[in-house]
């Protein structure tokens, strides 16, 4: 038979080891005074890596094309994510103007769909049939 004395020992003992073994005394675990390392998780932060120029007109012109499919939280992602390179002296003016334009079109697309909630809260009721037809679920008592 194999010992008690730990769960990974194979080596079989006779009875007079197993009664030498003191089994009050706790053994630590084999990770005790160790700390667990975490797994590296992935962030948006890159403040140790430096874009090139050219990978930074590339990733702000897309986020800005993106933003027209009618995404416009991607133009806030540009804003967001150039936020450090807008002020830096080596950042080119095409990132810029990007970052600038990514953020009015975003701020305007925000303006429109508030104006359009707003309009068609206060006034669906009033446009009959076609109003209807652009509702996905008719509140409760709109019938």
């Amino acid at each position: 038979f194999h010992c008690h004395c730990h769960r990974r020992c194979r080596i079989p003992h006779d009875d007079a080891h197993d009664a030498a073994v003191d089994f009050d005394v706790a053994e630590p675990p084999p990770t005790a005074g160790r700390r667990r390392r975490r797994p590296p998780t992935a962030t948006m932060d890159r403040s140790e890596e430096q874009l090139s120029v050219a990978k930074m007109r590339v990733i702000s012109r897309r986020l800005f094309l993106v933003g027209f499919a009618c995404l416009p939280f991607m133009w806030l992602v540009n804003a967001a994510f150039f936020r450090r390179y807008y002020s830096h002296p080596g950042t080119p003016a095409v990132v810029r103007h990007y970052v600038i334009a990514s953020l009015v079109a975003f701020v305007i697309s925000m303006a429109l769909w508030a104006s359009w909630l707003t309009v068609y809260y206060t006034s669906r009721k009033s446009w009959g049939v076609p109003g209807e037809y652009l509702t996905v679920v008719l509140p409760l008592g709109d019938q």
